[in-house]
């Protein structure tokens, strides 16, 4: 399922906090868990938006940006998604 975070704010800020306090305690529960690609640095920024702009990340990709830089680091790409290109 996907849920659009900025859609639903400019529809109805009120019912989006609503919504969000709820995905929080389902997350907080482990009845979701979010499907995460990979943590990029600020210098892996580029790369992971061009992949994401291609659709191949599996998964959510999340900087952070307090992160050690590492040149050799990826964002994970399932074989499948290769054939999306």
């Amino acid at each position: 399922i996907f849920y659009d975070l900025n859609e639903s704010y400019e529809e109805n800020p009120k019912m989006f906090g609503h919504e969000l306090h709820y995905l929080i305690y389902q997350l907080q529960r482990g009845e979701i868990s979010p499907k995460v690609a990979g943590k990029v640095s600020l210098n892996q920024v580029p790369k992971a938006q061009k992949l994401v702009e291609k659709g191949l990340p599996n998964g959510t990709v999340v900087c952070l940006p307090w992160k050690k830089l590492d040149p050799k680091q990826t964002v994970k790409v399932e074989k499948s998604d290769l054939h999306r290109q």
